[in-house]
């Protein structure tokens, strides 16, 4: 499959991304264009009983994590976030948390995960 162009923006699967600028898993500058890297991952499940997202956000040397529970039968929605924790665990195929009395774990087949690169002028995203 061939690359597709670092000039325009890219959705898809990692088999035809973008080649000619650093993506993960290499590693990335702190620094690139006068921009912090970013990095963050989000995952969600859905269903008629509950609905649960965690999420990770690194900005340069700053971390962020959240998560959030919403149970329909009991209407309650539980959620918390936090600066350089290591409360949420994501990884390729579980999500793991425990925050004080929460404790989340769940693993799952990988699915419909999609990689976006977008340029901005001598800058990515």
């Amino acid at each position: 499959m061939t690359a597709a162009p670092i000039d325009r923006p890219y959705r898809g699967s990692d088999a035809d991304r973008p080649s000619g600028v650093p993506l993960p898993p290499e590693r990335l500058p702190l620094l690139r264009a006068g921009q912090l890297r970013k990095h963050w991952q989000y995952v969600s499940f859905w269903s008629q009983e509950l609905s649960f997202c965690a999420a990770r956000a690194n900005v340069g040397p700053l971390r962020k994590e959240y998560w959030g529970v919403w149970d329909r039968a009991s209407r309650q929605f539980r959620q918390r976030a936090h600066l350089f924790t290591r409360r949420v665990q994501l990884e390729p195929n579980r999500v793991y948390v425990r925050d004080g009395d929460v404790e989340i774990a769940v693993t799952f087949e990988d699915c419909a995960s999609f990689e976006v690169y977008r340029p901005a002028d001598r800058a990515y995203i």
